[in-house]
């Protein structure tokens, strides 16, 4: 996701006035593995695309964000190219990291820079890169109850836990899968658990054949990097 703010003419010969304005635009931004674990260093790439009709030179590039919760790796935040020529793209590649403490949402990285034309006018322009943030996901099951032990075949019992949410990001599409020899095999979805909180499952199992067996439950979830989590529990 890219804003671009246009251009501002910082100083001008009269000679320039006559020509159209230069226009260097940041055209988008890679990020290496496509989302950031808070804490993490990773390299973006951006895009860069000279509109104008004539070679840009002396561009210099600044990035920075709120509270430095995004900062370069290397500690100098500035970036300078020498030129661009004519209708020209290049790109530069950025070694950042984040802090570790923050929360899985979207972030901006602004980035500003100057250029000059050939009649050494000096331009200025702002662009913000969204950069996505998650953390990792983390979930437990617990407090797992069977109202009846013992049940006849075609008998029912209750079974109950709680699916909790122990990460730092949320986890979405939650679904639990039970079963067992000697049952009948279930499942049901509960959706999205934010952070710290919990979902609740209760289920009617029914007795299928005689036996003695541990019913099994398998809960599975994805997290903010599209990532499949399985998670598994063994009661008798």
């Amino acid at each position: 996701e890219i804003m671009l703010v246009t251009g501002v003419i910082l100083s001008q010969g009269k000679e320039a006035l006559a020509y159209a304005t230069p226009k260097l635009i940041v055209t988008g931004a890679d990020i290496k593995g496509g989302s950031v674990k808070a804490g993490d260093e990773f390299t973006m790439v951006l895009h860069l695309k000279n509109e104008s009709k004539s070679k840009l030179n002396n561009i210099t590039l600044k990035v920075s964000s709120e509270e430095s919760m995004i900062i370069t790796s290397s500690g100098s935040d500035t970036f300078y190219i020498e030129n661009i020529e004519k209708e020209a793209e290049t790109d530069v590649t950025l070694d950042l990291k984040t802090r570790g403490n923050l929360e899985q949402k979207n972030y901006t990285l602004n980035v500003s820079y100057t250029y000059e034309d050939n009649s050494r006018n000096t331009y200025e322009e702002t662009a913000a890169v969204t950069v996505p943030v998650v953390q990792d996901s983390r979930a437990t099951i617990s407090e797992k109850r069977l109202t009846k032990s013992e049940v006849t075949v075609d008998g029912k019992t209750s079974l109950s836990f709680k699916i909790n949410n122990t990460g730092k990001g949320s986890i979405y599409n939650v679904t639990s899968e039970i079963t067992g020899e000697t049952i009948t095999d279930i499942s049901t979805y509960t959706g999205t658990i934010d952070v710290g909180m919990s979902g609740t499952v209760d289920l009617s199992i029914n007795a299928e054949k005689a036996g003695t067996d541990k019913i099994n439950v398998k809960v599975t979830y994805e997290d903010a990097e599209e990532g499949f989590r399985i998670i598994t529990a063994h009661g008798n």
